[in-house]
């Protein structure tokens, strides 16, 4: 395994982390994601840091997390090979929308997807501490995947809290931004701006600097929503942009409101009505197909009667004439 397997097809973007292209696995045809990181220079802490990500994909499998495909360091580059999102990330979705609203059913849509692919993380202890519309991207079907784990972290079994400051200063939780120990709470925050940026266009919390932006974020309210969107929705994002981490709602419990419960509970029976149409459509198709092939050999049997009745009629004429 290694980069003579894939053909590079563009180039989707480059910064301090590496470089990220769209490539097509030789052998499969696949299109897929590669990351190539350089380790040249790097120290042991850091390069330890630097193959977490590929450490911590290689461990989650969920519809809505990337898929890990591969890994590999060749020639000094770290290579991740990944699931391949053709719909772009949530960053290119507000962009398009210039303005327009999102739907509110499609904010709830991504707001459950996001949910249980955070779930899955948090289950497995895992913070995500870096999650921003420009690392939740789409499929063709705007299936929501998350992604970029560059920054991740498992907590140990013996942990409850990580301190190290990370994350992109926008959407860094009050906790970190007063340098004190955080937990998945602080991904809850995260994800509570993430969600307000859908419905306003704007992060919470700007400001000129970070220091302007860390004393905002601490002590400043956000302004309201457009008033389009229901207090449901509005009151979940306002919770988990509660300042103090205990007053936040977990994964678990934001799964477990009840405008979230309801529309999980639809979302089921209407994969379930398409299943069932899907099935009927089927068999529906099977039994056009069985009835006209049984069409078709009643209609071979009548012709050969028929055949066969008109050599006995001849056969008939033939001893009358004699």
């Amino acid at each position: 395994m290694g980069f003579q397997d894939y053909d590079i097809i563009e180039e989707l973007g480059s910064g301090s982390y590496g470089k990220v292209f769209t490539v097509r696995d030789r052998r499969t045809g696949e299109i897929c994601v590669q990351k190539i990181v350089s380790l040249d220079g790097v120290d042991e802490k850091d390069r330890e840091e630097t193959l977490n990500e590929a450490r911590l994909m290689s461990q989650c499998e969920h519809f809505n997390i990337i898929k890990y495909l591969d890994s590999f360091i060749e020639n000094n580059y770290l290579c991740i090979i990944m699931e391949y999102a053709s719909g772009g990330d949530l960053t290119k979705k507000i962009k398009a929308q210039q303005g327009k609203p999102f739907k509110e059913d499609l904010v709830w849509n991504f707001l459950i997807q996001i949910s249980q692919g955070l779930k899955y993380l948090h289950d497995k202890r895992i913070l995500h501490r870096d999650l921003k519309p420009q690392n939740i991207f789409l499929d063709a079907e705007d299936n929501i995947k998350i992604g970029d784990m560059g920054l991740g972290r498992i907590l140990g079994p013996q942990s409850s809290f990580a301190s190290s400051n990370v994350g992109t200063p926008l959407y860094q939780s009050p906790e970190l931004c007063q340098e004190k120990p955080y937990n998945h709470k602080s991904d809850i925050w995260a994800f509570g701006c993430l969600l307000y940026e859908l419905a306003a266009f704007s992060p919470p919390f700007l400001a000129t600097n970070q220091i302007a932006l860390a004393k905002k974020i601490v002590g400043d309210r956000p302004n309201s929503l457009p008033k389009i969107y229901s207090m449901e929705l509005q009151f979940l994002i306002f919770k988990m942009l509660e300042k103090e981490p205990s007053k936040r709602p977990d994964i678990n419990q934001i799964l477990n409101y009840s405008a979230v419960k309801l529309r999980i509970q639809k979302a089921k029976l209407r994969h379930k009505e398409l299943k069932l149409k899907e099935q009927f459509l089927t068999l529906e198709k099977q039994l056009r197909m069985d009835y006209e092939t049984k069409i078709d050999m009643l209609e071979r049997k009548l012709s050969d009667y028929r055949y066969q009745e008109e050599q006995v009629q001849m056969e008939r004429e033939n001893i009358v004439r004699k």
